[in-house]
């Protein structure tokens, strides 16, 4: 993760810099902890499932998009869900 922008890159990037601003990455410390990994993903189950599921019944329209793609296209797919 850039820790100024806050921009974060997947573990095929290789590299220790962000590319467009040169700022040095750091891993974040809750990445590097197996306790904290498991509490996100409970955070998640427990907190943002039901608000999307809660969002679906009411008819409120969102996009899910699979971050596992690369940036490309990532972007490609915000660029299509924007027009």
């Amino acid at each position: 993760m850039d820790p100024v922008t806050k921009e974060i890159f997947g573990g095929d990037f290789d590299g220790d810099t962000n590319p467009e601003t040169g700022n040095k990455l750091i891993i974040r410390i809750d990445d590097q902890d197996v306790e904290k990994i498991h509490k996100r993903f409970a955070w998640y189950r427990t907190d943002i499932v039901p608000l999307l599921e809660s969002w679906k019944a009411d008819g409120i329209d969102f996009y899910t998009i699979d971050g596992e793609q690369s940036r490309e296209a990532v972007w490609g797919e915000i660029q299509e869900i924007l027009k």
